[in-house]
């Protein structure tokens, strides 16, 4: 079994009296999900995260918001072994115009925050969501 790491942004805006969320759509497996990727020698996690955001939609922290990092943990089989893969989740209010890195993503959109659950694909996922709009709404 192979550990993986992963930091990421679940970028936020906040429109006529709600926030609304980006998700991407990964050219890798067509599922949606916020930006994020793998750490490089000598970033701390959130400079992953802000990079990984910058290199998949071109937006940029404004803020982060005074909540917890979120943890998505899920298994995979990549090439016959198991991948075992943890991702931190940092919210923030990000720069909303966008351009899409098109190695990695297909598309991009701006949803309000409760109309994320129509994009999951994976159970995992839906209880990422979730926590997002927990949190955001509490």
């Amino acid at each position: 079994m192979i550990k993986s790491y992963c930091f990421g942004i679940v970028p936020l805006t906040f429109r006529k009296n709600d926030w609304e969320v980006f998700l991407v759509r990964h050219l890798n497996g067509g599922h949606w999900s916020f930006p994020k990727g793998h750490q490089e020698k000598g970033e701390s996690p959130k400079e992953t995260a802000e990079r990984e955001l910058k290199e998949e939609t071109g937006m940029e922290v404004i803020c982060y918001l005074d909540h917890p990092y979120i943890v998505e943990s899920y298994q995979f089989q990549k090439e016959g072994t198991l991948v075992d893969k943890t991702v931190r989740f940092y919210l923030a209010e990000v720069t909303p115009k966008y351009s899409l890195q098109a190695e990695e993503i297909t598309e991009g959109k701006w949803l309000p925050l409760r109309s994320i659950l129509d994009y999951v694909t994976f159970n995992e996922e839906r209880e990422l969501y979730l926590k997002v709009i927990h949190l955001l709404t509490a």
